[in-house]
């Protein structure tokens, strides 16, 4: 008798390119699921699927969020800002902010925790001194019960 040997035959894949085998990174491109909510047990749906679907195409995902440059605050929009939410004058806002950020600074510098609502908690977890600087590294932990508004 003759023994019989069974050869699978295996589907090509990106390992078997010659870049593989040189030992070079492959790029690969996750795929995003998409998310399904299905209602509470007896509860009407208050959103159809299709307006799930076209709210979650318009949204931009959290890769996209992180990739876009954030544009730094200066004090000068921090005032501005500050003058158009309260209504008071430019020029009587202007050395109470100012005085404010003298402060912070100050107390983040001694090492104190700051606990700022609706800003949040701030801790500063490490500090550096520099040649020109002191390099403070802080975290800030914002309640998701307060509202930020």
């Amino acid at each position: 008798m003759v023994a019989e040997t069974k050869t699978r035959k295996r589907r090509a894949s990106a390992a078997d390119t010659p870049e593989a085998a040189v030992g070079k990174p492959r790029k690969t491109r996750a795929k995003a699921s998409p998310i399904v909510e299905t209602p509470a047990h007896g509860a009407a749906p208050d959103v159809t699927a299709s307006e799930k679907a076209v709210r979650q195409s318009d949204a931009p995902s959290v890769s996209e969020t992180a990739q876009q440059p954030k544009v730094e605050m200066k004090k000068k929009e921090l005032i501005d800002l500050v003058v158009e939410r309260s209504g008071v004058k430019k020029r009587d806002a202007k050395p109470a902010i100012e005085a404010a950020l003298v402060i912070l600074g100050q107390a983040l510098a001694d090492g104190r925790p700051l606990n700022l609502q609706p800003l949040g908690k701030v801790k500063v977890s490490n500090t550096k001194q520099k040649d020109n600087a002191l390099v403070l590294n802080a975290r800030v932990r914002q309640s998701s019960k307060d509202e930020i508004s």
